[in-house]
């Protein structure tokens, strides 16, 4: 859920930020847990900024990357996201 600031997570679901990786190069394997350092809190506007790109665990336990385009004063935001079935 996005507040206009803070993007918060709901119902079990888990967000962890990214880093040297492309959205484009992103891959279900990379969302591991073993890998990335997720919480169920979320982030603040400090970290939710245009080019940031996370990784996402949904409440069903689907994996996703989500990629921020754009943060408008006012609290608009613009992302790009994929989920991934377990392969």
């Amino acid at each position: 859920m996005w507040d206009g600031a803070n993007i918060a997570m709901q119902n079990g679901a888990q967000i962890g930020q990214l880093s040297g990786v492309t959205y484009e190069n992103a891959h279900y394997d990379m969302l591991s847990p073993s890998l990335v350092t997720y919480n169920g809190t979320g982030f603040g506007a400090d970290k939710v900024k245009a080019g940031a790109l996370f990784a996402v665990i949904t409440s069903e336990g689907h994996r996703a990357v989500l990629r921020v385009d754009n943060v408008q004063a006012g609290g608009n935001l613009w992302v790009t996201y994929r989920t991934y079935d377990a392969p």
